[in-house]
């Protein structure tokens, strides 16, 4: 993802279709992709990937999956 400023957008689909992930919550809610996402879905289903690779939380779980992932490019 490119978008680092309020206002910008990339992606022009619903949200709620998809499971959501990110390194930043504060920064991608709030400059980031999920800035444009209604603040229920984000409460309900942004995930940090830090939680899904430590195995604390669940990550994709079939094919079929769709994720969207919002990267504010902090280093792991």
């Amino acid at each position: 993802m490119g978008v680092d400023t309020k206002g910008k957008q990339e992606l022009l689909l619903a949200f709620d279709h998809a499971d959501l992930y990110c390194d930043f919550t504060s920064q991608s809610v709030v400059i980031g992709e999920f800035q444009h996402s209604e603040k229920s879905t984000i409460t309900n289903k942004l995930t940090m990937i830090g939680e899904v690779l430590s195995g604390r939380a669940q990550g994709r779980i079939n094919n079929s999956d769709i994720t969207i992932f919002d990267s504010s490019g902090i280093a792991v």
